[in-house]
């Protein structure tokens, strides 16, 4: 449940990968990440409500262009940090079925 005018936590960006390659909430350690894949971006939140992530992907060849840390109204385009990113997302089995579920679908139209 999402408090309004409560800001959510900051983290640090190794917290956040870290967050992701064990599939749990950085703030609240819940194990349970949700993820909504699109053909051009990738959403993770916790049930929570404090961790949220936000990337964007070239339609084309994949690559991740554009990274959101709780709705912050900066976006981060550090190559290292996309780099990293994109390698722990697309490690994720549920991102890498979704993802190529599009693909498929694409294939099919």
């Amino acid at each position: 449940m999402e408090i309004e005018n409560q800001t959510l936590p900051e983290f640090k960006f190794q917290d956040v990968i870290t967050g992701l390659e064990h599939n749990e909430c950085p703030h609240c350690h819940q194990t349970k990440l949700s993820y909504d894949v699109q053909d051009d971006s990738i959403y993770v939140e916790c049930g929570c409500g404090n961790f949220k992530v936000s990337a964007f992907r070239d339609k084309f060849n994949g690559a991740l262009l554009l990274y959101y840390i709780n709705e912050t109204m900066t976006g981060y385009v550090d190559e290292r940090n996309l780099y990293e990113l994109q390698h722990v997302l697309y490690r994720n089995r549920t991102i890498k079925k979704r993802l190529f579920t599009l693909d498929l679908q694409k294939q099919i139209l």
